[in-house]
């Protein structure tokens, strides 16, 4: 396998902040605003008052920002404090809600965030460096890592299933799969 990392004893620092939704744009006229909710607590974001507003998935400093309602399918439409118009919502579109990892709940065994799985670096045990995670794309049957491939190759997407994750190491920044039959030719053109 193709060694991609300078040394194995590498190790990255996790964000200050965890991710709990992208937010998509304006939704109607009262500058109310559609999210990507990134989270999978059960009661998504209903028992968050207060949060960070980020720039980006990487931002070291957010802006402090009030929840006031959220309602939709999941959550998904979000009325933040001080955004009263579709142009002010429509500011904030690609920004970030999130809350300190400090303040925030336990993962349980087997289960990780999404901020910590975006950026890591991932190795198939055959084929070696496939490329950095660059987002978390749920969907109904599973989620599937998106995978920025090196060289302006197409991205690739891993279905996150236990058959194909063999070992994901967040401190280190490093997930290794095993990618099922037939997935690797669908994208070699």
């Amino acid at each position: 396998m193709a060694e991609h990392r300078e040394s194995a004893a590498d190790s990255r620092a996790l964000r200050p902040y965890l991710l709990l939704a992208r937010l998509l744009g304006a939704h109607a006229l009262r500058g109310e605003c559609k999210a990507e909710i990134l989270t999978d607590r059960e009661d998504g974001l209903a028992s968050v008052k207060e949060c960070w507003l980020l720039t980006g998935p990487d931002e070291q400093q957010g802006t402090k920002i009030t929840i006031d309602g959220i309602r939709g399918s999941g959550g998904n439409i979000i009325s933040l404090q001080g955004v009263e118009t579709r142009e002010d919502a429509e500011k904030l579109r690609g920004h970030y809600l999130a809350v300190d990892r400090s303040s925030s709940y336990q993962q349980d065994d087997g289960a990780w965030y999404v901020s910590d799985l975006i950026g890591c670096e991932v190795y198939d045990e055959t084929r070696g460096y496939l490329g950095r995670v660059r987002e978390l794309l749920q969907g109904n049957a599973n989620d599937n890592l998106a995978v920025q491939r090196p060289e302006g190759q197409r991205e690739l997407l891993i279905p996150m299933l236990q058959s194909v994750l063999s070992e994901v190491n967040i401190p280190e920044g490093v997930i290794k799969v095993v990618l099922p039959e037939g997935l690797w030719e669908i994208y070699e053109d």
